[in-house]
């Protein structure tokens, strides 16, 4: 099988279920409201600015390096991993002002620069979940209950039940050719590796 494209994580904070209630009547709104400010953006405009794109300095990346190794010591399975359990201390501000611009901005961010062809597959798992952990809980984002999704082609046919745009044997659209993370919401947060 061949590796993934890049890897999701569906997300939820307490603003943003509080925000959006799932109730009949806020769907209604939701439906029939025109969306207002920074959520309201058009690709065509992001496209001559670089406000939503995060790169990754190196001292994060040795960061981000000595969190790796420590939750590989620890042999701990991804899911039971936390905030705490993947320390990032000197990112801590960069990460809730990424946090506040899914929750409250345009709702995703571009994350650049951690250099994937260092890794093994399952070390970029852990790294996009532990930086994850920062922006909000992994819930389960298909029917199967996965918490993390590796995103590649599966050559599946996207018209049959259950098959999701990213599993067909198209090229998935939005994705980049450069192979770094960038987070998304706040409807699905992601985590990208393209």
């Amino acid at each position: 099988m061949p590796s993934p494209l890049y890897y999701t994580i569906k997300l939820k904070t307490k603003t943003r279920s509080s925000l959006f209630p799932m109730t009949r009547k806020s769907m209604v709104s939701i439906l029939t409201s025109p969306v207002a400010g920074p959520a309201a953006w058009r690709g065509a405009d992001l496209a001559h600015e670089q406000s939503w794109i995060y790169r990754f300095s190196e001292p994060a990346l040795e960061e981000i390096d000595a969190a790796l190794h420590m939750i590989k010591r620890e042999e701990r399975p991804l899911h039971t991993l936390r905030r705490a359990d993947f320390p990032l201390p000197s990112l801590q501000q960069d990460l809730e002002r990424i946090a506040t611009e899914l929750e409250h901005g345009r709702g995703f961010v571009q994350m650049k620069g951690l250099p994937l062809d260092r890794y093994q597959e399952h070390e970029a798992r852990m790294i996009y979940w532990g930086i994850a952990a920062h922006l909000g809980t992994a819930v389960s984002q298909n029917s199967r209950g996965h918490l993390i999704g590796d995103v590649r082609d599966e050559g599946l046919d996207i018209r049959a039940a259950g098959v999701r745009g990213y599993q067909r044997s198209s090229r998935p659209r939005f994705t980049s050719r450069d192979r770094t993370p960038p987070a998304c919401g706040p409807a699905a947060r992601q985590i990208r590796k393209a």
